[in-house]
């Protein structure tokens, strides 16, 4: 709004607009006018930059920009590492507690693999019956006679 047009008003009867009223309605003006050139600043300042932004990834430099992607490369083959050891650690973990062996004995990759690695730990530990061998001082073929805490208890009933 410009001070002319509100000084060329007319109120009536020939009556013109005072002054301090027209300073108020152009202050009022003015704030919302300052207001949007500043948002318009602004506009202006984030174009110039995002068009700054665009034309160095057109014209950037091509080592840094494989070298950034080789990084991301890396990034994303460590996290996939992470995430098979993970998976691997939970169904060892799986297969250990229905066996109720340590899961740090399987080194399967698959769950089949490990049940049947479990399998093999829990045949493997199985600790077979001792043999029934015969007594050292007896020759072999004979029948066995009893031991001598026997013999010696035998000996001392028939005394009495």
């Amino acid at each position: 709004m410009k001070r002319d047009f509100l000084e060329s008003l007319d109120l009536g009867d020939g009556a013109k607009m005072p002054k301090a009223v027209m300073d108020a309605i152009m202050a009022e003006n003015g704030k919302d006018i300052n207001a949007a050139k500043a948002e318009l600043e602004q506009v202006k300042k984030d174009l110039t930059k995002a068009q700054t932004d665009l034309a160095a990834a057109k014209n950037g430099d091509p080592e840094e920009l494989q070298k950034a992607r080789d990084e991301a490369a890396n990034y994303k083959n460590e996290l996939d590492a992470m995430k098979l050891a993970e998976s691997l650690r939970e169904m060892r973990g799986k297969v250990a507690k229905a066996k109720n062996i340590p899961a740090e004995l399987l080194t399967g990759g698959t769950e089949e693999a490990c049940t049947a690695q479990a399998d093999q730990i829990l045949a493997f530990a199985k600790v077979p019956a001792a043999p029934n061998l015969p007594n050292p001082g007896e020759p072999s073929g004979s029948t066995p006679k009893p031991d001598t805490a026997k013999q010696f208890a035998d000996w001392a009933q028939n005394l009495i």
